[in-house]
């Protein structure tokens, strides 16, 4: 008797645990994507920061960035191990270029001021389609990797992803619709704190369908549903 109250214990201990686990997992996403349902911004789960005349608009499921408007997350970080990705295009070319920016930063409220790393597909003055990799700190940065696309980046959607491989090294890719990698880069930046904000940017023509991070391990997310199978099988 006394064998099956400890273990009996010990079974509402898991359960409890599994319950503060699995009510957690989602952060300010839900199930891990910002997919821009809704007709504003939502200011819970992100900061703007915006310089001279920018605008971020949200409509038919699409984020459209214009001028120099940028959006970190407000309590979603990303650690060692974690990937942020997002689906992007630059709508129409620009008399001043045009970009669409993903990456993170030390600092959400400025993303610029503090240690920075992030993917930016642009498509320049002249036309030229471009993916490059900057990094930076006090509003000043270096590409550290660049290519030429040999596409015309514009009325496209690509992929971007961040990957942080170890407290300072990071994988960034670029992506076609379809999944199919155009390029990858490896890069080294120290400064970042162990949990790093997310942060996307861009205009005038810039445009977000969805930005994605990926969600607790798999092993908790299966724990997660069957926990919840269980529950609701007692509770019925």
């Amino acid at each position: 008797m006394r064998i099956e109250n400890v273990m009996r214990g010990q079974a509402w201990a898991f359960a409890a645990l599994l319950a503060i686990i699995c009510g957690s997992a989602k952060a300010a996403f839900v199930n891990g994507v910002e997919d821009f349902n809704g007709t504003s911004v939502d200011g819970n789960t992100w900061v703007p920061f915006v310089l001279g005349n920018g605008a971020a608009t949200v409509s038919n499921g699409f984020l459209d960035f214009s001028g120099q408007y940028t959006l970190a997350t407000r309590s979603l970080t990303l650690g060692v191990g974690d990937t942020v990705s997002a689906r992007v295009m630059l709508t129409a070319p620009s008399s001043s270029g045009t970009v669409a920016d993903l990456g993170l930063t030390a600092t959400p409220t400025a993303p610029s001021s503090g240690e920075n790393i992030f993917d930016e597909l642009i498509n320049s003055i002249q036309g030229e389609s471009d993916y490059i990799v900057f990094a930076g700190h006090s509003n000043t940065g270096s590409s550290l990797a660049s290519v030429n696309m040999g596409i015309n980046n514009t009325g496209t959607w690509f992929r971007l992803s961040l990957t942080r491989d170890t407290a300072n090294t990071f994988t960034s890719q670029l992506r076609m619709d379809d999944g199919s990698l155009m390029n990858s880069f490896d890069s080294t930046v120290t400064g970042l704190p162990d949990q790093a904000s997310v942060f996307i940017a861009g205009g005038p023509t810039a445009r977000f369908d969805w930005v994605a991070v990926p969600e607790p391990t798999a092993a908790i997310s299966l724990l997660c549903g069957s926990f919840l199978l269980l529950r609701r099988r007692r509770i019925s």
